[in-house]
C-alpha cells in the first residue's frame, strides 16, 4: 500500500511538473514574440552570429537577406530564420532583438550539429577498412547525424554478407573530440561472424534448354579450385533475373522461378567444422514461342498537327529491327525484341520527340491448318493482300507447318508496334547531383544541350559519354524528369565521385629503357577546378628524366586549354655500329662531310651508343571545334647535346657530339577527332589526328625540318556474348571482345635556315635524334629499334626520314579494368629521302641504287615484300604502380613466290616483348 501511494505521489510531482514547464515556455515563446514584435519597423544596426564554432559567421550571412540599414519585418525576419535552418549542418536556432544605437541589433543563436572528425572500424580479417569508410554515409569533417549513423552500420553488414559472411555484429563508440569544439569520433567494432561458401547449385525442371547453358549465364560460382564460392545477396537476387533473363532470350517468355532455396548445411556433420550454402532453384520453363515477323504503324491522333505525316517512314525503322523476316520461324528472342522496341524510341528521342511512345500489339498463332486458314481471312491479312504484303507471313507458316514437323502446333508471335509520336519535349532545367568537390561549371562545360533546347537523345549520351571520360567519376548516370508543365522535362545528371589524386612510386623494365625507378605525382581535378597538374621523376641505367606540366582545360570557362610544362631528359641510346666487311662500297652523306662504308645486304650485329641530353619547355593552346573535333598549337623550344658517343657509332654522332648544345625551336599544330565512348576503356569510336610540326627555318635554331603526320584508330566490338561459357552473356559493356586498329604515317621534309647560314656538312639540319624507329612496343613488335634484319638503310644515319605503321589487335577482356589478352599483327616500314646523301661521278651504280631502294616511291609503298611484320600474343596488365606488357611476337617476311607470310628465317623463335612500368595504357 504504502508503494502505491509513493508511486502515486511521485506521478503527480511529474505531471505538476511537466505542466509547469509548458506553461513557462509558451509564457517565454509569447514574451520573446512579444519583445521582437517591438522592433519591426526599427533600423537593423547590427547582425550577429552566436554558437556556430564550425561554421563561419561569413557563411550564415551569405544565407539570409538582412543587412545592417534595412528596416526590420516580420516576412523578412522569418524567411531568413529558415534559411538559416536549412542549413544541413544547424539542428536548431532562434532569433534575438535589443536596442543598439538607434536601432535594433538581431542576433541568431545556432546549436550546430556535431562535426564527424574520425571514423575507424576494428575487428576486420576479410573486409578493407579504407574500402569500406569511403563508403560510409558518415564523412570526415561532414555534419553527424544518428540516421547517417545507421544507414553506415547496414552498409558494413551488407557489405560483409557480399562476402559470404553470415551472423555478421556491429557495435559503435561515439567520443567526444578534444580537439575541436562541437566535434565527434565514431569507432565501429565488426564481429564478421562466420564466412560460408557456396558448396553446391542446383538448377532442376530444366527440360528442353541446355542445363549447362542456363548454368554458364550465373554469376555465384561453386567453391572449387579455381573458384572462390564467394555468397553475395544481391548477386543472388541477380541470378533469379539471369536465369529468367535466358530463358526468354531461348523463347519461353512463360518460363518462371517456381522456387528458391538457401540451405546452410555441414559439410560433415560429424565435425561440424566447415559449413556451405546449398542453392537450389526450382524452373518451370513454360512453352516455346516463335518469331513471326514485325510490322510498324502509325497512331494518326498522335501526328504532327501541321503536317499529319509521320517522322519517319516504315522502312526507315524496319532497317533498325535486329529481327527481321530472317528470323521468322526461330525461337522468340526477348531481349532482341527489347531492343528493337527501344530503337524506335531512340530515333524518335533523336528528334526530340523524348514523349514518343512504341505500343506493341501481339497476335498469338498456333501453328496448324484450321489456325493458319482463319488467320488467311482476318481482316488485316485481306487489306494487306490487296497491296500484295503477307501481313501475317501465311505462306512461310505453311511452309514451316510442311517442313518442321516438331513446331507444329507451337504458338508463334507476330508484333505490331503503334507508334504514338507525341509532342516535342524540351529541356526546362539542368540539375547537376553528388559532386561534393567538383564545380558545377566544370560539369555543364561538358553537357552538350542546355535550357531551352529540344531534348536530343545522342546529344545527351555523348554528354555522358564526355563527363565521363573526365576521369573524375565512378559513376554518371543520366534521368529525364517531367517539367512544370507539358512539353518541358529536367535533365538530372548524378555523379559518383572518384580520386583523382595519385601518387606512385615504383620501378620498372623497358626494352628502350633498361631498368629504371620511377616517382610520379599528379592532380587531374585540382579543387574541383578540371585543372591537371603532373610531376615525375625516373631515374635509371639508360634513362632518367624530370617533368613537370599544368594544363587549364577551360579558359575562363570558354572552350580553350592551355598546358605549360618543362622536361629535363637524359637517356643512354643504343644505336647501329657500322664495321667494314668485304664487298661494301663506300657512300658520303650530305648533312656530314664524312664517309661511311656499309654493305648493302648486311649490317653488324654489335651495338654502339651515345648519351643524348635535353632541356625543354612547351606552352601550348587547344580549342574545340564541335562536337568531336578540336585543334592544338604549341611552341617548344629545347637544347640538347649529344656525347660520350662509343667507338663504333656511326660518323655523324661523332660530329653531332663535337657541335656542343644544339637549339631547337619547334611549332607544333593539330587537329583531332575523336568519337570513343570511353578514353579509358574504349569499346567503340574513332581518333584521328592530322599535325605538322615546324622545326627551325623562320623560327631560327640549329635545326630545319617540317614534319607532317596523319594517323586514325578504329574500335569496334564483334561481341560481347559467352565465349565457351567463359564470358557470360548480358555483361556490361566492358566486356566487349574489342578490335583496335590503328593507322599512321610521318613523313619528314628537311628545309633550310632562314637567318644567317648553317654549313649542312658540319651542322646537320636533322640530328640522329629527330629521326623515325620502327621497332619496339609502339612499332613492329618482335623488332628492335636498330634490328639487324632491317634493310641497311633503315638503319643508317639513326633511323628513317618517313615511317608507315598499322596493327591490329583484338583484346579479350579477363578483367576489363586490370587485364586483357591481345592477339596482335603489326606491319610497317621506313623510308628515306634521297637528298640526306652526297653522290657523284665516282659512286658506284650499286651503291646508287642502294640508296634508291629504300626511297618513298610507288613501288615501294605497294610492294608487301619492301615491309617488315610480326604477329603474336600476351597479355595486357593494368595495376596502379607497374603497369606491365608481356608479348610474345614471331617476326614475318613477305614471300614473293608464295605471295603470303613466312617467318623470319634469321629468327624463327617466337621474341619476348616485355616492359614493366614504363607505359601507360
Amino acid at each position: 500500500m504504502l508503494s502505491k501511494i509513493k508511486f502515486l505521489t511521485k506521478k503527480i510531482f511529474l505531471s505538476a511538473f511537466a505542466g509547469i514547464a509548458i506553461i513557462s515556455f509558451i509564457w517565454y515563446q509569447g514574451k520573446i514574440y512579444s519583445q521582437s514584435e517591438r522592433y519591426y519597423g526599427q533600423k537593423v544596426t547590427r547582425i550577429d552570429f552566436k554558437g556556430n564554432d564550425n561554421i563561419k559567421s561569413s557563411e550564415l550571412m551569405n544565407l539570409i537577406q538582412l543587412r545592417p540599414g534595412m528596416i526590420l519585418n516580420r516576412e523578412m525576419m522569418n524567411n531568413d530564420l529558415k534559411a538559416v535552418l536549412q542549413h544541413g549542418s544547424i539542428a536548431y536556432a532562434k532569433i534575438e532583438g535589443a536596442e543598439y544605437k538607434d536601432g535594433v541589433s538581431i542576433t541568431f543563436l545556432i546549436e550546430e550539429r556535431p562535426i564527424l572528425t574520425k571514423v575507424s572500424i576494428k575487428g576486420l580479417k576479410e573486409l578493407s577498412e579504407a574500402t569500406l569508410v569511403d563508403g560510409l554515409p558518415l564523412k570526415v569533417d561532414k555534419v553527424y547525424t544518428e540516421s547517417l549513423l545507421k544507414k553506415s552500420i547496414d552498409l558494413i553488414i551488407s557489405q560483409a554478407k557480399d562476402k559470404g559472411l553470415f551472423n555478421v555484429a556491429v557495435r559503435y563508440e561515439k567520443l567526444t573530440d578534444g580537439k575541436k569544439k562541437n566535434s565527434v569520433i565514431i569507432i565501429f567494432t565488426v564481429d564478421e561472424g562466420e564466412e560460408i561458401k557456396v558448396g553446391k547449385i542446383n538448377i532442376i525442371g530444366i527440360k528442353n534448354v541446355d542445363v549447362q547453358s542456363v548454368y554458364s549465364v550465373l554469376k555465384l560460382e561453386e567453391d572449387g579450385i579455381f573458384t572462390k564460392g564467394e555468397f553475395k545477396e544481391h548477386v543472388f537476387e541477380k541470378d533469379k533475373e539471369l536465369i529468367i533473363d535466358f530463358l526468354n532470350q531461348h523463347g519461353y517468355l512463360d518460363a518462371r522461378i517456381v522456387e528458391t532455396k538457401k540451405d546452410i548445411r555441414w559439410v560433415d556433420p560429424v565435425k561440424k567444422d566447415k559449413r556451405v550454402i546449398i542453392i537450389t532453384y526450382q524452373i518451370d520453363e513454360g512453352e516455346i514461342y516463335y518469331f513471326n515477323g514485325y510490322d510498324v504503324q502509325w497512331d494518326n491522333d498522335y501526328l504532327n498537327p501541321e503536317t499529319q505525316k509521320a517522322i519517319f517512314t516504315k522502312k526507315e525503322v524496319d532497317k533498325f529491327f535486329e529481327l527481321s523476316d530472317f528470323y521468322i520461324g526461330s525461337a522468340f528472342d526477348q531481349s532482341k525484341f527489347v531492343r528493337d522496341r527501344g530503337v524506335i524510341n531512340f530515333m524518335y528521342n533523336e528528334k526530340g520527340y523524348i514523349y514518343a511512345r512504341s505500343i506493341p500489339e501481339r497476335t498469338t498463332i498456333r501453328l496448324n491448318p484450321q489456325e493458319i486458314d482463319k488467320l488467311a481471312l482476318s481482316p488485316n491479312q485481306v487489306k494487306f493482300e490487296k497491296d500484295g504484303i503477307d501481313y501475317y507471313n501465311i505462306k512461310k507458316l505453311r511452309k514451316i507447318y510442311e517442313n518442321e514437323p516438331a513446331k507444329r502446333n507451337m504458338q508463334f508471335i507476330h508484333t505490331k508496334f503503334l507508334i504514338q509520336e507525341g509532342i516535342k519535349g524540351y529541356i526546362e532545367s539542368i540539375i547537376i547531383k553528388g559532386n561534393e568537390k567538383t564545380l558545377d561549371r566544370v560539369i555543364r562545360r561538358e553537357i552538350l544541350v542546355k535550357e531551352g533546347d529540344l531534348f536530343n537523345a545522342k546529344l545527351v549520351q555523348r554528354s555522358r559519354e564526355k563527363i565521363n571520360n573526365l576521369g573524375y567519376f565512378k559513376e554518371v548516370n543520366l534521368d529525364a524528369r517531367p517539367g512544370s508543365k507539358e512539353g518541358l522535362m529536367g535533365l538530372v545528371i548524378s555523379v559518383e565521385e572518384q580520386l583523382t589524386g595519385s601518387m606512385s612510386v615504383g620501378g620498372g623494365y623497358g626494352t628502350v629503357t633498361g631498368f629504371s625507378i620511377n616517382m610520379s605525382l599528379s592532380e587531374k581535378n585540382l579543387n574541383g577546378t578540371g585543372q591537371q597538374i603532373s610531376s615525375s621523376l625516373e631515374f635509371g641505367l639508360k634513362r632518367s628524366s624530370v617533368s613537370l606540366s599544368w594544363t587549364e582545360p577551360w579558359i575562363f570557362n570558354k572552350p580553350w586549354g592551355l598546358t605549360l610544362g618543362t622536361q629535363f631528359s637524359h637517356a643512354q641510346i643504343d644505336t647501329n655500329s657500322i664495321t667494314p666487311l668485304s664487298g661494301q662500297a663506300a657512300v658520303v652523306n650530305a648533312n656530314a662531310n664524312r664517309s661511311s662504308t656499309i654493305n648493302s645486304n648486311l649490317s653488324t650485329s654489335e651495338t654502339a651508343h651515345y648519351d643524348h641530353d635535353s632541356i625543354g619547355v612547351i606552352a601550348q593552346i587547344g580549342h574545340r571545334l564541335a562536337l568531336n573535333w578540336s585543334h592544338y598549337h604549341g611552341f617548344n623550344p629545347s637544347v640538347s647535346n649529344i656525347s660520350n658517343p662509343s667507338s663504333k657509332v656511326d660518323d655523324l654522332v661523332f660530329l653531332e657530339s663535337r657541335l656542343g648544345w644544339q637549339f631547337q625551336n619547334k611549332f607544333i599544330n593539330g587537329i583531332i577527332f575523336d568519337n570513343r565512348d570511353d578514353v579509358f576503356n574504349t569499346t567503340q569510336g574513332l581518333t584521328a589526328r592530322a599535325n605538322v610540326d615546324f622545326v627551325g627555318g623562320a623560327l631560327g635554331g640549329s635545326d630545319h625540318y617540317n614534319r607532317y603526320g596523319a594517323q586514325a584508330t578504329f574500335f569496334w566490338w564483334p561481341t560481347d556474348f559467352t565465349l565457351f561459357n567463359l564470358i557470360r552473356a548480358g555483361e556490361l559493356r566492358r566486356w566487349r571482345f574489342v578490335f583496335e586498329h590503328h593507322l599512321s604515317g610521318l613523313f619528314t621534309q628537311q628545309t633550310n635556315p632562314v637567318y644567317g647560314k648553317q654549313d649542312i656538312f658540319e651542322n646537320p639540319y636533322i640530328e640522329s635524334f629527330d629521326r623515325l624507329f620502327l621497332g619496339g612496343l609502339e612499332g613492329v613488335r618482335g623488332y628492335g629499334a636498330y634490328d639487324p634484319n632491317f634493310p641497311i638503310y633503315w638503319n643508317t644515319n639513326g633511323g628513317g626520314s618517313h615511317r608507315l605503321l598499322f596493327d591490329s589487335e583484338l583484346r579479350v577482356p579477363i578483367e576489363p579494368s586490370i587485364i586483357w589478352m591481345v592477339l596482335f599483327f603489326d606491319m610497317g616500314a621506313l623510308f628515306n629521302e634521297q637528298n640526306q646523301y652526297y653522290t657523284d661521278a665516282t659512286t658506284p651504280q650499286a651503291q646508287i641504287d642502294a640508296i634508291k631502294s629504300t626511297g618513298l616511291t610507288f613501288n615501294n609503298l605497294t610492294d608487301p615484300s619492301y615491309y617488315r611484320y610480326s604477329w603474336g600474343f600476351g597479355f595486357r596488365l593494368q595495376i596502379p604502380v607497374m603497369p606491365i606488357r608481356l608479348y610474345l611476337a614471331q617476326r614475318l617476311f613477305w614471300d614473293k613466290n608464295k605471295k603470303w607470310f613466312i617467318n623470319d628465317p634469321n629468327q624463327k623463335q617466337l621474341e619476348v616483348v616485355f616492359a614493366i612500368g614504363d607505359y601507360r595504357f
